[in-house]
């Protein structure tokens, strides 16, 4: 309890600073983005846990953009893990200071069909920066909101990506991620992974291999928390 109420006072701190990023930013260049995604997954894996029964899912996005603001909306069919599907809503803002780009933004977890009560809001605080040519590094904390059908929850995740040499039109990136999952209801447990993105012009495909260390008798993993490797292919336009 202890460290959620200083989650919590980290949380707010975070919505602080969003908006004190957001004032000193009103005078700065703003240029508008947008794209749009698509892709399919062998699998949908959410901090290690496949969301989608093990099974194959479509997945797609729209973003924007306004200088360091952004905003955006995504979508999942969750295959055999439940009727209908995924829809997360989601903005924030991206300062940068010297070679550090901060991330303070929340996703909002929406569900179709008769899931409604399973959604959730997470806020997000968040930084990365080049240690090295090619050699990026980053921290993200997700904070999950206590409302009346989810419990409060903490994740802390690290990343590394370095980025390979270009073969003809192919732009290789190495990356792994470590996570820690924390929900007031069910056990902590840690998940990671690491893989081989293929960047071909508007083309990403991704090899990745994925596993915890979750009690898999926990009710919670419900055996979705196996090792495995998950396969994905994403074009992203314009």
């Amino acid at each position: 309890m202890q460290m959620m109420n200083k989650v919590k006072v980290m949380a707010f701190a975070a919505t602080a600073a969003v908006a004190g990023f957001a004032s000193a930013a009103s005078a700065e260049e703003r240029e508008f983005s947008y794209s749009f995604n698509i892709g399919g997954y062998s699998d949908y894996i959410f901090r290690g846990l496949s969301l989608s029964g093990e099974q194959p899912v479509v997945q797609g996005g729209i973003d924007i953009g306004w200088g360091s603001l952004y905003a955006g909306v995504w979508a999942t069919d969750l295959g055999e893990y439940a009727t209908g599907g995924e829809i997360d809503i989601y903005a924030g803002y991206k300062p940068t200071w010297q070679n550090i780009t901060f991330d303070f933004g929340f996703v909002q977890y929406t569900y179709t069909d008769n899931n409604g009560n399973l959604t959730y809001t997470e806020l997000k605080t968040g930084a990365s920066s080049e240690l090295a040519k090619g050699l990026t590094a980053g921290v993200i904390v997700w904070y999950q909101l206590n409302n009346s059908n989810v419990d409060a929850g903490l994740a802390v995740e690290g990343s590394l990506a370095y980025a390979l040499p270009a073969v003809g039109p192919v732009s290789p990136t190495v990356s792994a991620l470590l996570g820690h999952q924390q929900l007031d209801a069910f056990d902590d447990y840690w998940y990671w992974n690491a893989g081989l993105t293929l960047g071909i012009e508007k083309l990403a495909i991704d090899l990745r291999y994925w596993d915890t260390d979750i009690n898999q008798n926990s009710a919670f993993a419900a055996g979705d928390g196996d090792s495995r490797f998950v396969a994905s292919v994403k074009v992203t336009l314009p």
